[in-house]
């Protein structure tokens, strides 16, 4: 009788393995940021503070909560398209502004380029006050704008409808390193 529950137990656990690594296939976009924007801050100078702000971890946050249907482009994740995000800040103190603009690749699975987007975009702050929260007030804005961008542009809509289109595996960011 123990032996029975034993071979049960472990086929149950068996069963419960494979179904967590299913992939997650119902993503629209794969978001991909290059690990040199992890790997080196940005240098923001303020009158009286300069900070060094870690850009990567910002923008994909924002990315992920912004873009409905998107996950980051790792192993196990499926998507229709990859979208590579490269973002760019610059703070001028005399106006009190934060300048940022993300240029964004869009990438299918053969790996071809369909399309590239630059989103530009700026917010009245002050460096010395939550420079985290601003710059993330400032990439929603812009992730924001590359999602009008990208709902308004014919030759996605046209690739996003045919109907052969093979999902793109999380994998396949390692080569945009």
């Amino acid at each position: 009788m123990t032996r029975i529950l034993y071979q049960l137990l472990f086929t149950l656990l068996g069963l419960l393995a494979t179904n967590s690594a299913q992939p997650q296939t119902n993503h629209d976009y794969l978001i991909y940021v290059s690990k040199t924007f992890d790997d080196h801050s940005t240098h923001l100078n303020g009158f009286y503070s300069q900070y060094w702000v870690k850009q990567a971890p910002l923008l994909r946050e924002s990315a992920i909560k912004q873009l409905k249907s998107s996950s980051l482009c790792e192993k196990n994740n499926y998507g229709s398209l990859v979208l590579n995000i490269e973002p760019h800040l610059f703070y001028n103190p005399l106006l009190g502004t934060l300048y940022g603009s993300i240029k964004t690749t869009i990438y299918s699975s053969e790996p071809k380029v369909i399309k590239s987007f630059l989103s530009e975009d700026e917010i009245k702050s002050r460096l010395d006050v939550l420079p985290e929260k601003n710059i993330s007030l400032l990439f929603d804005k812009l992730i924001l704008k590359l999602q009008d961008q990208i709902k308004n542009d014919l030759i996605i809509h046209q690739f996003l409808n045919q109907k052969n289109l093979k999902p793109i595996e999380g994998t396949f960011c390692s080569i945009l390193n």
